[in-house]
């Protein structure tokens, strides 16, 4: 654990060297648009605006609460690892997080990697799969970035996410199986 600690205090004070303006600039409202996981939650039900993606809303939807249940119900109340600011010498964060004291694993990133999952596993957009990877993996990097996060925080919560909504595309696809052969019963007792 001593070797993955070091490892993750090593890329947290490279992170905070590479640090400018431009990728500030992108980077801060990404990681505060992760906040109360007001971003996931919006574009996740802006999918309920194509009756076409009805799979994907419940598919992220329910991998959302099963995932963020997993990572700030048990794990992060659990584990109570302090944020990196507060560990590695020399580390200043960018953001507050004081509400928050505990830094493993990463809620943003598993919110967000929740979401990319479902609209993977669910929609046939692609645009969709593609904008969905891509603001997970912005908002990762954003967690390490402002310093708030390690990178072990971050993989833990992509993992999480991962298997959340995995699990809710299982839950899914049982529950339209079911549903489909109750109205095909339905249809055929008329």
């Amino acid at each position: 654990m001593a070797y993955i600690q070091q490892i993750d205090d090593s890329i947290m004070l490279f992170l905070q060297s590479i640090r400018n303006p431009v990728l500030s600039a992108v980077l801060l409202p990404v990681t505060n648009s992760g906040n109360h996981g007001i971003i996931v939650i919006a574009l996740i039900l802006l999918t309920l605006f194509f009756k076409s993606e009805r799979k994907t809303f419940f598919t992220a939807a329910l991998g959302l609460i099963l995932a963020s249940l997993v990572t700030l119900v048990f794990l992060k109340p659990l584990i109570m690892r302090p944020r990196p600011y507060v560990t590695v010498e020399g580390l200043t964060a960018l953001v507050d997080m004081s509400r928050d004291p505990n830094s493993f694993p990463s809620g943003h990133t598993t919110a967000v990697f929740a979401m990319a999952m479902g609209w993977q596993l669910a929609s046939d957009r692609r645009w969709m799969k593609i904008f969905g990877w891509i603001l997970a993996v912005l908002m990762a990097f954003s967690r390490l970035y402002v310093g708030v996060h390690f990178p072990t925080d971050v993989l833990a919560g992509a993992i999480i996410g991962t298997v959340g909504s995995f699990i809710a595309w299982q839950i899914v696809l049982r529950a339209y199986a079911l549903y489909e052969k109750r109205k095909s019963e339905k249809n055929e007792s008329i």
